[in-house]
C-alpha cells in the first residue's frame, strides 16, 4: 500500500476517499515479463485496494501493455476496472482547443491531420476532432506502409455520416506536410515524435495523444525541450493534469505533490462520487465516443479542470499558457538573460 487520499469533495458536496497502491509491475517488466506473471501481480496490487475499501481501481496504461503482448486482463468481482482512458481523451480534446487558443489558432480555420486513426482511440479522436474543423487529414501510425490506408475508409465514411466532413485518407508524412496542429494518437513508440517533429514547419503543435509513451519524456525532449534540436522549433503538448476538489488530504502528507493528478487517476474518483461502482468496465479496446463525451461532463460537474499541462517546454500552469508562444519563439532556458 503506498497511500491513502481522503475528503475529495465534489462541487456537488459528494466526498469519496481512495486509496493508491504502488504496484510492483513496472514499465520495463510489463514489456518482458511473461504476461501471465504480469496478470498476477496486477490481480494482487487490485485485490489490495479491494481489501482497502476500494470499490473501483483504475489500471491506467496497464490495458495498453496487455493488449500489446495479445492478452487482457480478467474482471475481479465486485472491483470496477477502468483504464482512464475516456477522461484522459475527453481532456486532452480540451487542452488541444486551450493551447491553439494562445496560439491564436481556429481549429475550424486550419489544416489539422491526426496520425494513428487507425486504432481505437485515435479513430475516437477524429470522429470527435471533426466536429471542430473543417480540414482533417487521417493516417495510420508512423512508419506504417501505405497499404494501411486501406482500412480508414470505414472511418472516413463514418465521419461523413457524423460530421458531414470529408476527411482525407493519405500517408502520415503526407498528412502532417503543412499541417498547423498534428494529433499523434497511435502505437507508435517515443521515437516516433522525433521523426513526425523533422517534418513539421516551425511553430507547428504536436499533441502527443497516444494511450501510453513507450520512451520517457526526457530521453526524447531533454530538460525544457533541448534534447533534440527538432523540438525548439516547434511545441509537443503531451497530456493535461487535473486539479482535485475539496480540501483532501493524503498519507502519508504530500504524496500528490501540487495536487495534479493525471486523467487516468482523477476518473477512478468522479465515477465514485457519482456512485457509479456498478456500471460495466471500459478497457481501452471497448471505448466509445458515448463515454468520452460523458465522463468529460461528470469531470466538470463534479470540479476536476484542467490545472496544467505537460509539454516540451515542462509543466505549465493553466494561469501561465498565455506564456507557450514566447517560450516557442524564445530557445533561451528560463533565468537566462535574453539577447540584446
Amino acid at each position: 500500500m503506498l497511500g491513502w487520499l481522503e475528503g475529495i469533495e465534489s462541487i456537488t458536496g459528494a466526498v469519496t476517499d481512495g486509496v493508491i497502491v504502488e504496484c510492483s509491475a513496472t514499465e520495463r517488466l510489463l514489456c518482458h515479463l511473461p504476461p501471465s506473471h504480469i496478470r498476477r501481480k496486477i490481480h494482487d496490487s487490485i485485490m489490495l485496494a479491494g481489501k482497502a475499501g476500494a470499490s473501483i481501481a483504475s489500471i491506467g496504461g496497464v490495458d495498453y501493455f496487455m493488449e500489446r503482448r495479445g492478452q487482457s486482463l480478467i474482471d475481479i468481482p465486485g472491483t470496477l476496472l477502468t483504464t482512464g482512458l475516456g477522461l484522459s481523451l475527453a481532456t486532452r480534446l480540451k487542452a488541444i482547443d486551450m493551447v491553439s487558443f494562445q496560439f491564436g489558432i481556429d481549429l475550424a480555420d486550419v489544416k489539422v491531420a491526426l496520425v494513428g486513426a487507425g486504432h481505437p482511440a485515435g479513430a475516437i479522436l477524429a470522429r470527435l476532432l471533426a466536429q471542430k474543423v473543417h480540414y482533417l487529414a487521417i493516417s495510420e501510425d508512423v512508419g506504417a506502409p501505405d497499404t494501411a490506408r486501406s482500412n480508414l475508409g470505414a472511418l472516413a465514411a463514418r465521419i461523413l455520416h457524423e460530421s458531414g466532413l470529408a476527411a482525407t485518407i493519405t500517408s502520415w508524412s503526407q498528412a502532417v506536410s503543412n499541417a498547423e496542429v498534428v494529433v499523434l494518437a497511435g502505437d507508435s513508440p517515443g521515437p516516433a515524435l522525433v521523426t513526425l517533429a523533422q517534418r513539421l514547419e516551425s511553430g507547428s503543435l504536436l499533441f502527443d495523444c497516444r494511450r501510453q509513451s513507450l520512451s520517457p519524456q526526457s530521453m526524447i525532449y531533454g530538460k525544457n525541450g533541448e534534447g533534440n534540436g527538432e523540438f525548439e522549433r516547434i511545441l509537443v503538448v503531451t497530456e493535461p493534469l487535473l486539479s482535485i476538489p475539496g480540501k483532501y488530504e493524503t498519507q502519508p502528507p504530500g504524496l500528490l505533490g501540487a495536487g495534479l493528478v493525471h486523467p487516468w487517476m482523477a476518473e477512478a474518483m468522479i465515477l465514485s462520487l457519482e456512485g457509479m461502482s456498478h456500471t460495466a468496465s471500459q478497457p481501452g479496446r471497448w471505448l466509445s465516443i458515448a463515454w468520452v463525451e460523458m465522463i468529460g461532463r461528470l469531470a466538470e460537474k463534479h470540479g476536476f479542470f484542467i490545472g496544467a499541462v505537460e509539454c516540451s517546454r515542462g509543466v505549465i500552469h493553466v494561469r501561465d499558457l498565455e506564456r507557450l508562444p514566447r517560450l516557442l519563439r524564445d530557445r533561451d532556458t528560463e533565468g537566462r538573460e535574453p539577447a540584446h
